[in-house]
């Protein structure tokens, strides 16, 4: 699911869920109407198809992946306002009920249980969607309503709203965010701050042209973290583009989210070294299928080989 995620492909998130795992901690009436009207492609059948033997009990992480694919078909506000309340609903054990069919839709085998919590990474893309939608404030409205449901927000839910306020250019807020964040790490609290926070932050007052701001930034990440070049090229690029910035010229477009650090740097700890081995893995798979799968090769190519578009691209 990691693997079609990253490459942008939620109907195959959703399909590969749907046959690996029982109905538990997400939408089932969604994810049911999605899977009766998608259209895979069948080189993406053939080269992912497979029937388990039996079925798995997901845990939140990968009922996480599930929210932020429906989220990707919520083109609707109110379809939005929709699908995140009923992910409050998961969350908060009081308010689970058995969710609704539509009509005529026929039922997957029952799991021990209908409904089953959520964690924090579950909220995670719905800041950047609902702030972007409804406005910054909604956006923190979500990390707020967090709390309200017994969650304890993470750096990854705070990156996204103080990104939030930073691609505004409200330095104000931006940076009230931030000097909390540092002050949790101080104290040595759950919340264990990075550069990739700092990087989001930066790069956003760079698409606000808050230029002071973004240099304000970058100090304060040199002062904790130091700079060496060629050690990371998110950092190399926004040294570059800082740079670009103060010499009166057009920053280039950048993906602040499509290194594999990124990507393994947005997944629990625990799994991180089994992301990387997967998506390693898997890329060889389909490489792999491309010489013995002959039928399949055009468009294997065509969708793993060019489309770079990335699930947590910050343009999305």
């Amino acid at each position: 699911m990691l693997f079609h995620a990253r490459f942008g492909n939620p109907d195959l998130v959703i399909w590969t869920f749907a046959t690996h795992y029982y109905m538990v901690g997400v939408p089932r009436d969604d994810i049911i109407t999605r899977l009766r009207n998608m259209e895979l492609d069948p080189a993406d059948v053939a080269l992912w198809g497979c029937t388990p033997p039996y079925k798995l009990y997901p845990n939140p992480r990968e009922t996480a992946v599930i929210w932020r694919a429906l989220l990707k078909f919520m083109d609707d506000e109110g379809l939005m306002e929709k699908l995140y309340g009923k992910l409050l609903q998961y969350a908060d054990p009081s308010r689970r009920t058995e969710p609704e069919l539509h009509p005529g839709l026929p039922l997957f085998q029952p799991p021990p249980a209908w409904a089953t919590a959520v964690d924090e990474s579950a909220f995670t893309p719905f800041v950047r969607s609902m702030g972007t939608a409804f406005g910054n404030e909604r956006g923190a409205l979500v990390v707020k309503e967090m709390g309200n449901v017994g969650l304890t927000p993470t750096i990854y839910q705070l990156t996204e709203l103080a990104m939030l306020y930073s691609r505004s250019g409200d330095v104000e807020r931006t940076f009230y965010i931030l000097n909390q964040v540092e002050s949790q790490r101080d104290q040595d609290s759950a919340i264990r701050v990075d550069q990739v926070f700092y990087v989001a932050i930066a790069r956003g007052f760079l698409i606000s042209n808050q230029l002071q701001a973004a240099l304000a930034v970058e100090r304060r990440m040199i002062r904790r973290y130091g700079f060496k070049a060629g050690k990371s090229r998110l950092l190399d690029e926004l040294y570059e583009d800082i740079r670009t910035a103060s010499q009166g010229r057009k920053v280039p477009h950048r993906d602040v989210w499509t290194s594999q650090s990124c990507i393994t740097r947005n997944t629990d700890p625990s799994l991180r070294p089994a992301v990387t081995q997967n998506l390693n893995l898997w890329m060889q798979v389909s490489f792999t299928h491309r010489v013995t799968r002959k039928p399949c090769r055009k468009k294997v190519r065509s969708r793993y080989g060019v489309r770079r578009q990335s699930w947590l691209s910050v343009s999305d």
